[in-house]
Parts: structure tokens; sequence; C-alpha cells
């Protein structure tokens, strides 16, 4: 059976304030003979932490009470948005709220319409508090101001007076950006895998964060755009998958960047990108060029590493196209098709080669294959102030494309014509700015630094990583030759 509750509360006792006593006596004129009390002496209405209001909510919440009486509204809580918030609740499990000085009665239709009047107040405040927060976020955001929290390797916290307020800025440690640099350069030359970095930075005595180093640690540092020359390319490179505050006339590559993820880890949450106070210390190429070598590269699971050979996962029968087993008998590495041992029927391809066989020829088509794109390309990177304007005209003639072309859908005959006349003079001056960024800019094809790679002399890890960079896939089989695709 459900009962009814009194309320009472008094912050401190003065002498024209109504004590606890009067307030739970006036309310007993009202409410059932054996209503419940809760009261709360010396507690703020500024918020609801309130030992006997939590233990009033509680019961609420398990179904003991079917009406809440109070001496005033005030006395639940000063916050209409709290007590909105606290309406929902009791609405929720059929309470109704009295106000006994006030004629507020929730079972009446005046006292709804009071309610329904409150909780616009407080989507009103609500609204205000979201908004003076987003403003605040945007004025920091592009002032560059460190958002708190320990700072990532390489920088110390740096105080500096903005609007009147000490505000903290990331500033770099020049000994630690020297060995960020190091990491971004060696990475993204292809020789060494994540968890190799890691050793020999611990091999170097190089801390991370009074720590050791290992592959994670150096993965989310190559992640972090708080290094990176932020220009338009990478403007581009966040465009579709997080909010930029900034204008893209700012991504002129005298500032590093901010990413910040909430709501979520880093692939669910809401993204926001921001420019930073202090500069890049490794160029956009270099970083775009780590971000797609870890997309292609991930970490592989348990259960896909192999111990045999750094050609796991690459290897498939030529015949079916199935996975290859690796395993191992008296000191040799084997391989065998999974559909022809384990789905009877379904292949019989004969693989009788070890691996001392196959990496030979795949190290040696490695090795030719990057002399190759080496001799044919460049990887020159010169930084270009006129390259990364054109590349913002560029990106903002594809946004009056893209507007012209939803006005099509809903726009008539005689709009259409202009629109269309508008949109192939649009189209026309793309290809123009298309074909003078494509003459500025130096062609990439293969990662910085891949020229000065002796892929025999690589370790374990460092193979596997290069060769599924650059291979899709291995055909093997007796009664054929061995079938590199490359990607």
């Amino acid at each position: 059976m459900r009962i009814d509750a009194i309320y009472a509360r008094q912050s401190i006792e003065k002498r024209d304030s109504i004590s606890i006593e009067s307030q739970i006596e006036m309310c007993k004129r009202a409410a059932d003979p054996d209503a419940a009390v809760y009261r709360d002496a010396g507690y703020s209405g500024k918020n609801t932490q309130r030992p006997a209001f939590t233990q009033l909510m509680d019961d609420v919440c398990a179904g003991k009470i079917k009406r809440v009486f109070c001496y005033r509204l005030d006395r639940i809580s000063r916050s209409v948005l709290d007590f909105s918030l606290l309406w929902q609740v009791f609405d929720a499990n059929h309470v109704d709220f009295v106000s006994v000085t006030e004629s507020f009665d929730t079972n009446s239709p005046m006292g709804r319409a009071m309610i329904m009047i409150i909780i616009t107040f407080a989507q009103l405040e609500r609204e205000t508090i979201v908004g003076r927060y987003t403003i605040n976020r945007y004025a920091r955001s592009n002032a560059g101001i460190w958002a708190g929290g320990k700072p990532p390797y390489g920088f110390e916290i740096q105080k500096i007076d903005w609007n009147g307020k000490h505000q903290s800025i990331l500033s770099p440690i020049p000994e630690k950006i020297q060995v960020v640099q190091d990491i971004f350069s060696a990475y993204t030359s292809a020789t060494v895998s994540l968890y190799s970095l890691a050793k020999q930075l611990n091999r170097k005595g190089i801390k991370f964060n009074d720590d050791y180093w290992n592959a994670t640690a150096v993965r989310r540092l190559l992640k972090n755009p708080v290094y990176v020359c932020a220009d338009v390319d990478i403007y581009s490179f966040y465009y579709n998958n997080a909010e930029i505050i900034n204008d893209v006339h700012d991504f002129d590559g005298s500032h590093a960047a901010y990413l910040t993820v909430k709501g979520g880890k880093s692939s669910a949450g809401h993204r926001t990108l921001s420019l930073a106070y202090h500069q890049g210390v490794v160029s956009s190429s270099v970083f775009i060029t780590a971000q797609n070598m870890l997309s292609q590269n991930k970490q592989l699971k348990n259960g896909h590493r192999s111990s045999f050979t750094w050609l796991s996962g690459l290897l498939k029968c030529h015949k079916c196209g199935g996975r290859i087993n690796v395993f191992q008998n008296k000191g040799l590495t084997y391989f065998q098709c999974y559909k022809r041992f384990h789905q009877a029927g379904s292949c019989d391809a004969k693989i009788h080669g070890n691996s001392l066989r196959y990496e030979s020829y795949v190290e040696d088509a490695i090795q030719n294959r990057i002399d190759t794109i080496v001799k044919n390309n460049s990887t020159e990177d010169v930084p270009n102030q006129q390259l990364n304007d054109m590349k913002i005209q560029l990106l903002e003639n594809e946004r009056q494309i893209n507007n012209l072309v939803e006005a099509l859908k809903i726009g008539g005959a005689a709009a259409m014509r202009s629109i269309q006349n508008e949109l192939q003079a649009l189209e026309a001056e793309h290809e123009r700015i298309t074909n003078e960024i494509t003459a500025m800019q130096p062609v990439h094809k293969v990662p910085n630094g891949l020229a000065v790679i002796d892929f025999a002399k690589l370790d374990y890890d460092s193979k596997r990583d290069v060769a599924r960079m650059m291979i899709d896939k291995i055909l093997v089989g007796d009664d054929s030759p061995i079938q590199i695709i490359w990607k």
C-alpha cells in the first residue's frame, strides 16, 4: 500500500524563516494521517544532494509513495531545471506533488499546467547553459587553449593570460620532440613495426612518461594530431569524421591541432578537431602517411599472428583461394590448403613447399618492387603556402557545387536552367584548380624513407608489416608458380 510523504528542509535557522516543524505541521493538514516525514536540516536547495531527500526519491522509485507534500516548491529545489527532472521521476512512478502554500497540486488541471510552464523554463535554462558552454568552448578552441589533463608526450603545461584569466597551453620539450619526430620518421619509412619501435626506444633508455614504451603507446602517439602542422590537408583528412571548430582558412600549417572525443571510445564518440596554440612538429604529409599505414597495418589479433613465418595471412591456395594453414615438423615450416584437409572434396591442391622457399622468393620480389617504385617516383616534400591556398579554394568550390546540386533537386524549370549554367562554370573552375594543384605538388607513391630499405635485414615484425602494406595475397601450389598480387 502506497502512502503520502512530507518533505521539509531548512538550510539555516533565521528569525524570518519558517522552521522544519512548522513546515511539517502545515503539510499534515493536507496529507493522510500516516504520512511518512522526511526532513533535511542544514542543507541548501541549490542541489539535490541531501540525505533525507535521497531517501524520499529511493522510496518513490520503489513504489512506496503516492503523493509528496511540501510547504513550498523551493523546499524541494531552487533550480527549475532540477525540479523538472524530479517531476519526470514522480510522473513515471505515478506520484502526485502538492505545494500546500502555493495551491500547487499536480492532480488538478491547473497544477499540471504549472508543471508544463516549469518544464518550459527548465528547457530554456538548459539551452542557455549549453549555449554558454558552447560559446566558451569555441572561444577556448579558437585560442588554442589546452582543455586540461596530462600533457601528451613531448609537451609540458605553460600558463598564459587569456581574457584576464590564467589558461594552459602546451609548450614543447625540445629533446622529447626530437624523439617524436624520429618515431614518425622511422614508422613512415616502413622499416619498423610498432612493436619494434617500442623495443628500440626502451633499448635506448628513452622513457615514456616515466614508464616503458609499448606498441599501444607508439600507436597513440602516431595518431595524435597534437604533433602535426595542421594545413588544409589535415582539415580535409578529418572533415568527414570530426566536428572542426576553426575555419578552413585558419589551417595554414602554423599550428598543431587537438582531437577530443566525448561520449564513447575514439571510434564511436563525438570527435572535435580544433587548432592548438603551439606549432606542429611533423608535416601533414608524414602524419597522413602514418595514419594510412596504421589503418592498413592494424595490430593483429593473437589468433592471426604466427611465429612460424612472416607470410602468415597472405598465403592463399592457387586453386580454391582458401587460406593456407602453417605448421612445423622437424624444425621446418610447411603449408597446406585448409579446405583440402578440413572440407573433404572441396580442393585437391598439393603444396609441398616450405617457408624458406616462399620467404626467399617474396623477399626478392618485394626488394625489386621497392627499388623500381623509388626509382620512378619522387618523395620530396616541400611546404608550399600557395599550394595550401589552392586546396582551400578547391574545398570551397566543391561546397558550392554540392549546394547547387541540392538546389537542382527542388528548383523549378526556370531556376534549373540558371543553376545548371552556374554549375557548369563551377565545374570548369574545379578542373582548373585541380590541374594547378596537380602541377604544383610532388607525387608521393611510396612512404617517406622507403628508398633506404634493405628488406633482407629487417626483423620479423617489420618484414610482416611491409609485406602486408604492399601485398594483397600470394597464391601458392605445386603445379603453379608463386603469384604475388600487389596492392
